[in-house]
């Protein structure tokens, strides 16, 4: 599918991946529909970064399927039906498992597996009737190879979209609607260089030795939308790791 008069919907688009994949869309002349849990000067600046004329805000916690709901129809109110939903949004902390209460678990879940859930359900029908549409969720390496401890409900999130991606693929395939995974690696992001005691360390074991940029993510995103043959696939993005 060509981006460009696309409609697009991208959530926690106000930073990290999530922006530089906003902006790589707007760049690719589609119309972008922003999202983030609030509105903020950094979501209203990704917005007139694209320009006005395609772009829409919309905030709005994805772990709220009405919400969700009301996100969907920003879109369609603005450009009309949504062709392309990235599932970005998404938290995360270093927990481990004997020091977790059952509201940390929920918490990664309800943003991750549910929020994907919840903007799916709202703009799939359209693009099942149309026979047109892409989904991209984005994972993450650590579903596969946590790099170390304090990671497992966030692993286990991750792993459950891309056990979403290959079944939903799978089974709207036929209706010519794609959902593809973008599993990026260590990724130099705000909640990376927030959330992690030991960056240098890390970075250390990657092979290429650096971490991802935001927009390199963004362009693996890019080439899933725009790559009609690809569908219930997860692409990792790892430099190697």
């Amino acid at each position: 599918m060509l981006i460009r008069d696309s409609v697009a919907v991208v959530t926690g688009a106000s930073r990290g991946i999530g922006r530089a994949t906003a902006l790589m869309l707007g760049a690719a002349g589609g119309k972008v529909v922003v999202n983030a849990r609030t509105r903020s000067e950094a979501l209203e600046q990704v917005a007139k970064t694209i320009g006005g004329e395609r772009a829409e805000v919309a905030e709005g916690d994805v772990a709220d399927f009405a919400a969700c709901g009301r996100i969907a129809r920003a879109a369609t109110d603005r450009f009309g039906p949504v062709d392309i939903l990235v599932n970005n949004a998404g938290n995360f902390a270093l927990k481990n498992v004997v020091a977790m209460e059952p509201r940390d678990w929920e918490s990664i879940f309800q943003v991750h597996v549910f929020g994907a859930f919840n903007m799916i359900r709202h703009v799939l029908p359209s693009m099942i009737q149309r026979k047109r549409g892409v989904i991209v969720n984005i994972a993450s390496f650590v579903a596969v190879r946590p790099p170390g401890p304090g990671r497992v409900p966030y692993a286990a999130a991750k792993s459950a979209l891309i056990g979403l991606t290959r079944a939903l693929g799978l089974e709207v395939a036929p209706d010519r609607v794609r959902v593809v995974g973008v599993a990026p690696g260590l990724t130099d992001t705000e909640i990376v260089r927030g959330g992690l005691p030991n960056v240098p360390e890390r970075v250390s074991r990657v092979p290429l030795g650096r971490m991802a940029r935001p927009e390199e993510i963004a362009h693996t995103v890019g080439y899933a939308i725009e790559n009609d043959f690809l569908t219930g696939e997860t692409v990792y993005v790892t430099g190697g790791e």
